[in-house]
């Protein structure tokens, strides 16, 4: 019994290892692209998701509060999965799920068999997709009708636009397949300075030092 203990707890910390490593290395990668944030508008953001061929609609901060919402729960690199009732099925959200994002992206490119048994009640509590609604606004005025119809999955990718590989197609990893399947929706979660909400003073954008 001792030595089958040993051998769980092992393989526990193997995983817990495993894990902080991956996002070291994802954390890395992070930083090698990164620049001081700049004042974004929505054309500047438009314009980016267009030369990108970003998947789905976009949705940006509506006021602080919704830029500090975003970037509590849907910060650049985070990736969220939804059901037809806008419930949380998956995610990598600080690998409370037990999934990296690259294993949400494999799900989703292996046709959404994902475990939907599995609990999120912290975004049950937070009412999270109808909090998510309520903090952002669209970048085109039909956005809004295209959230409203309903859809088998909603896929919710954060990114930024000082953070480049966080809007990389090639990093995001999303196949063609998983993209043109007309029964889900993609939703691109900036949580950018955009003068919106921010102002025009780009002097205020705080000075960001990640270590």
């Amino acid at each position: 019994m001792l030595k089958k203990g040993l051998i769980i707890a092992g393989s526990i910390l193997l995983i817990i290892i495993g894990l902080l490593t991956y996002k070291n290395w994802q954390k890395k990668a992070m930083l090698k692209t990164f620049k001081q944030p700049s004042l974004q508008t929505m054309e500047s953001l438009k314009s980016l998701k267009n030369q990108n061929n970003l998947p789905g609609i976009m949705l940006i901060p509506k006021n602080q509060e919704g830029f500090d919402f975003l970037r509590n729960y849907l910060s650049e690199g985070t990736i969220f999965v939804l059901d037809e009732h806008n419930k949380v099925i998956e995610c990598n959200f600080e690998n409370i799920g037990g999934l990296c994002y690259a294993d949400v992206v494999k799900g989703i490119n292996k046709g959404y068999n994902f475990n939907t048994k599995k609990q999120f009640p912290l975004f049950d509590s937070l009412n999270f997709y109808e909090t998510l609604l309520a903090s952002t606004v669209t970048v085109h005025d039909n956005d809004m009708q295209t959230l409203e119809k309903p859809y088998k999955y909603k896929i919710l990718y954060g990114w930024v636009s000082y953070i480049p590989i966080s809007f990389s197609p090639k990093q995001m990893g999303f196949s063609p397949e998983a993209i043109e399947n007309q029964d889900v929706l993609f939703v691109g979660v900036s949580s950018d300075y955009v003068n919106n909400w921010f102002g025009d003073d780009s002097t205020l954008i705080p000075s960001y030092k990640f270590e």
